[in-house]
Order: structure tokens, then C-alpha cells, then sequence
């Protein structure tokens, strides 16, 4: 069951400089803006935004926990056991997910979707600074995608090799504030 879509709108206030009004004085243009987001209720920002009057669509992805190889690796992992909300445009465009870790990327208007995000972070093991690169893509029609886990040293010497990955399912559901929308 889709809820029922508030619509509002926002003040555009567009500031024309002193020299295009000749008062000296800047002056105020308000206009209204639809805005498709249900009141009350917050949604992730997507930079750059959808095409103007784009339906957004939204996805619930949820995480178990993320378990590394080999298992005796610490992993900087942000994704496991926690739930975010997926907004894209429905139309395609930018995506964003946020796990506490904003991941970004894109998603299509068949509903594959590709997202990423990285962190840095210190390894008292060997004093270096490592960079990990976690995905999380597939399609969404699938009720699953998949998140990724890699790392490397970016800073140091003697760094330990490389060795440490994570893979786990990430389970799609239909927001259920929106319905999900399509696709």
C-alpha cells in the first residue's frame, strides 16, 4: 500500500545583485518549489538532486553481520548488522545509502544500483594507515545485492600485506512508508 505523498513547498529565494535592480539594494524573488517528500519525515539528501519534478524511490536495505577472510582479520567494516534507507530518482541517477558511513553512487532506471564508500583508518598491527573500498551493488528486482569489503596500506612502511576481504548479502525491502515505488 503506497501512503498518501504530502506535497509542500519550499522557498526559493533567488537574491538579484544591486546592480541588475539599480535600488542599490538587493531584491527577493520567492517562488514555490514541489517537492515530492512526505512530511515529517526525513530523507537522504542526494547530491546534485534529481531532474526537477523526478519521483523519488526508496529502498530499505538491511545487513547481518559481515564476517572477514580470514576470519582473523579486523575489518573497518560499517554496514553489519544496521539498516539504512536507499534514495535514488526512480528515473536513474545518484544514489545514497546511509549505514552511519554515507555510501554513494547510482542506480538505474532498471534498478541496478552501485554504491560505494571509503574509510581510513590507523592498524596498530604494523603503524600504517589503510584505505578500505566497501561496495554494495547488484539489482534491486533481485531482493538482494551484494556489499564488498577490500582494504590496502596508503601510508607507512613495512605494511602487512593485503590480505584481509569481507562479502555478504544485502537484503532489499520496499520501504514502507512509500511503498517503494517502482522500479
Amino acid at each position: 500500500m503506497t501512503s498518501v505523498r504530502g506535497v509542500f513547498f519550499l522557498c526559493l529565494v533567488v537574491s538579484v545583485a544591486a546592480e541588475a535592480c539599480g535600488s542599490g539594494t538587493p531584491s527577493l524573488v520567492v517562488a514555490p518549489v514541489e517537492s515530492p517528500l512526505v512530511p515529517g519525515r526525513a530523507t537522504l539528501p542526494v547530491e546534485g538532486g534529481p531532474p526537477e519534478g523526478a519521483a523519488i524511490c526508496h529502498r530499505v536495505l538491511r545487513v547481518g553481520p559481515v564476517a572477514p577472510t580470514p576470519n582473523s582479520c579486523w575489518i573497518d567494516e560499517r554496514v553489519g548488522n544496521k539498516t539504512a534507507l536507499l534514495t535514488y530518482p526512480c528515473t536513474g541517477g545518484t544514489a545514497a545509502a546511509d549505514f552511519g558511513t554515507r555510501f554513494e553512487g547510482t542506480a538505474d532506471p532498471k534498478g541496478t544500483v552501485r554504491l560505494e564508500a571509503m574509510t581510513t583508518f590507523p592498524w596498530s598491527g604494523d603503524g600504517c594507515t589503510w584505505q578500505s573500498t566497501q561496495r554494495i551493488g547488484g539489482n534491486l528486482g533481485a531482493g538482494e545485492l551484494v556489499y564488498s569489503y577490500e582494504e590496502h596500506p596508503i601510508e607507512g612502511s613495512g605494511c602487512a600485506p593485503a590480505e584481509c576481504t569481507a562479502r555478504v548479502a544485502v537484503h532489499v525491502a520496499l520501504d514502507p512508508e512509500d511503498g517503494g515505488a517502482s522500479p
